[in-house]
């Protein structure tokens, strides 16, 4: 899979550096790269470790507003039926998001009465919170976004591509990861309570 470009611009996190690139995905999008003009998205890595069907670790982090976010509270207990949660990697120079940022909003938004949170996790440790929020005011967008300015999400999941998408169950496992487009599907499986039917998926948009 290449990296995002241009229409489809998205991060490569490479392991020397974390330099996070832009190229294409197999949903059709694809433009040209960050390196030769465009702005990087940068972080620190780690190797990416979970998989499908395992539990997430419970990970905290600040969203965009200043909120502190722990993965494991959503969770399943006796008190509480837990959450769905949506987890999609983004960054705001990349120009694939720009194609599913309203539709992720939306989204979002419809299913957030069924138990379902939807996440914009930012893995740029060149992007502030002022940058995101400003960015957000200016496209009429609302959704939180998780600052991961050191990449550690984005690496935990593997995630080498904007707009990839992890989807974590009540439980507290990972149920999909693949393309955003797709992720739907997975988040209607489990609220029916079925096995997910498409747990991964290439490409990214």
């Amino acid at each position: 899979m290449k990296s995002l470009i241009g229409l489809g611009t998205a991060f490569l996190l490479a392991m020397s550096g974390a330099v996070m690139a832009q190229g294409h995905g197999n949903d059709g999008h694809q433009g040209q790269d960050h390196g030769g003009g465009g702005r990087q998205c940068q972080g620190q890595t780690e190797p990416g470790k979970s998989r499908v069907g395992e539990e997430v670790k419970d990970f905290t982090f600040t969203d965009n507003s200043g909120k502190s976010i722990r993965l494991g509270s959503l969770r399943r207990t006796e008190e509480s039926k837990g959450s769905i949660a949506v987890l999609t990697f983004w960054c705001t120079t990349c120009m694939s998001c720009r194609q599913m940022e309203k539709d992720f909003a939306k989204k979002a938004k419809e299913y957030k009465e069924k138990g379902v949170l939807f996440f914009m996790v930012a893995s740029n440790s060149t992007e502030s919170v002022e940058s995101v929020n400003r960015f957000l005011e200016r496209n009429e967008l609302s959704f939180p976004v998780l600052m991961d300015a050191n990449s550690e999400l984005a690496w935990y999941f593997g995630a080498t591509l904007t707009t990839t998408t992890a989807v974590i169950d009540m439980k507290g496992r990972l149920r999909y990861y693949g393309g955003f487009g797709k992720a739907e599907d997975a988040i209607r499986d489990l609220l029916a309570d079925k096995d997910v039917a498409v747990p991964e998926s290439r490409g990214s948009g």
